[in-house]
């Protein structure tokens, strides 16, 4: 959930080298639906938050840039980071969800800690 002009802070744990998605469904501060046609949502995760991202040389860890959204006029949408996007070095990583709406606003969000935790095995097969 994402009330648009509210930044929340939350923190996530995700098991390395695994799928997860994360669904976000956007309202205004009267709890309507807020249609996210033409929007693009901006998932960025990094090791330290002075590490650059989005310019040659970057060094973010995961970067996404959601432009179809799984019901766009319903506000809803989905990131989806892959077994490979997630498999890191088991620590405490930063990162921020961005939007930028159909009329070229950007805001942030969401943001927060994930932490990349080692899992018992690591079969895929």
């Amino acid at each position: 959930m994402a009330d648009m002009g509210e930044i929340i802070n939350k923190s996530l744990v995700i098991p390395k080298a695994t799928t997860k998605t994360y669904k976000l469904y956007f309202t205004d501060s009267d709890g309507e639906v807020v249609d996210i046609t033409g929007w693009t949502i901006f998932f960025t995760l990094k090791e330290n938050l002075t590490d650059t991202d989005g310019v040659t040389g970057a060094t973010a860890k995961i970067e996404k840039d959601i432009t179809t959204h799984t019901d766009p006029t319903a506000g809803e949408t989905e990131i989806v980071l892959s077994a490979t996007d997630t498999n890191l070095t088991a620590g405490s990583y930063s990162y921020d969800i961005k939007v930028k709406t159909d009329v070229g606003d950007i805001e942030i969000i969401l943001e927060g800690n994930i932490s990349i935790v080692d899992t018992i095995t690591t079969r895929s097969s």
